[in-house]
């Protein structure tokens, strides 16, 4: 299918997206439009368009901005309070799984490594 290429088209897209589409748009213009099948669907596709965003718009639910730091504040809480009970749950895992016949050479490994690996780790993954 070969696209028709019309010069008006910039203009009926500009009236249109102004709201100046149809009654202040200059006359030549719309009898352009009234001739011209692409240009007539692309005021009509554009005006739908148009329409249906202010209608988004309206209906549209935005929060107050003291809610929205709220929320980025009891999501920053929860972040932080899985983040602390990570080590917890890897201590908990080691103990559960190490049998009870350690030596105390070995449960202090344990207990090094524990301590050790996330302080490598964030000094690994700062970014400063």
């Amino acid at each position: 299918m070969t696209r028709h290429f019309c010069p008006f088209e910039e203009q009926v897209l500009s009236a249109v997206t102004s709201g100046d589409w149809p009654d202040r748009a200059d006359q030549t213009l719309r009898s352009h439009v009234a001739e011209c099948a692409t240009c007539a669907d692309l005021a009509m596709v554009g005006g739908l368009l148009k329409d249906d965003h202010a209608a988004a718009v309206a209906e549209s639910n935005v929060p107050s901005s003291g809610q929205v730091w709220w929320r980025a504040q009891v999501r920053a809480r929860a972040e932080a309070q899985r983040a602390a009970e990570r080590p917890i749950f890897v201590a908990q895992a080691i103990a559960a799984a190490a049998p009870a016949e350690l030596g105390t050479v070995a449960w202090l490994a344990i207990g090094a490594w524990v301590i050790l690996a996330p302080v490598a780790l964030y000094f690994v993954f700062a970014r400063e």
